[in-house]
């Protein structure tokens, strides 16, 4: 019986030393960071528009291509574009040219 209660002790040590860092308080924030999301997600609506109304593209093939682009599911980039449809329309009225484009995103290839 004393082996169990060493075992036991032992857990409850384990348990014990893994709640003391989070009662300090000094928690960080895990997962993605928000900025760089609507920064990616506004560099996605404006490559649709671009796709869509510059290029003339169907909007499945606009979204297959996204999808390349993105590195993110069909789904996810149709959840972004339906999220966003405020955006996209503000992008849709602007009208930005190609020219206008390359000067915003020097990166991608328009």
């Amino acid at each position: 019986m004393q082996t169990r209660h060493r075992g036991i002790s032992v857990l409850h040590s384990l348990l014990a030393e893994e709640s003391e860092p989070s009662a300090t308080g000094t928690s960080e924030r895990k997962g993605r960071n928000p900025a760089l999301i609507q920064t990616r997600n506004t560099n996605l609506l404006y490559r649709f528009y671009y796709k869509s109304k510059v290029e003339r593209k169907l909007y499945p093939d606009s979204v297959s291509e996204l999808v390349k682009e993105f590195h993110l599911s069909a789904v996810m980039i149709q959840k972004i574009i339906q999220a966003k449809t405020d955006e996209l329309m503000l992008i849709k009225k602007e009208q930005p040219s190609v020219k206008s484009l390359k000067e915003k995103y020097p990166h991608m290839v328009w």
